[in-house]
């Protein structure tokens, strides 16, 4: 199946309580959020909208929540996110954001920062 004519406000990626976290949040916050549980096969973090393909199904999106938790980065990550040399991603001092603007990691605080990413780009 292919999704590439929907483009979501955010896409999670990851799994178990943070990812959980996140699309419960955006959804509440109004957002149009779809989930790939785990890894995605493929991601395209550097052309907009946002790609990630979950097998053969390719889905776009605004803005990315990685939801990994405290361990290293999936390795599908590791050319795009700037990682420590455990392979834990790096974020911004008091934030969730990551090297590329537009993509957050964590939970519902992710999912609150890519909210209010999008009311400034739509803004600009």
């Amino acid at each position: 199946m292919n999704d590439t004519h929907t483009i979501h406000d955010v896409i999670v990626l990851g799994g178990g309580a943070p990812a959980v976290s996140a699309i419960h949040c955006a959804r509440d916050y109004g957002l149009d959020a779809t989930i790939v549980p785990g890894s995605p096969t493929r991601v395209d973090l550097l052309h907009r909208p946002f790609r990630v393909w979950d097998g053969g199904r390719e889905l776009r999106a605004h803005t990315v929540v990685i939801a990994t938790g405290e361990g290293p980065i999936a390795p599908v990550y590791r050319d795009w996110l700037a990682h420590d040399r455990h392979g834990r991603l790096i974020t911004a001092d008091d934030s969730t954001r990551t090297n590329i603007d537009g993509v957050f990691a964590a939970g519902c605080e992710a999912a609150c920062d890519a909210r209010r990413w999008l009311g400034l780009v739509e803004a600009a």
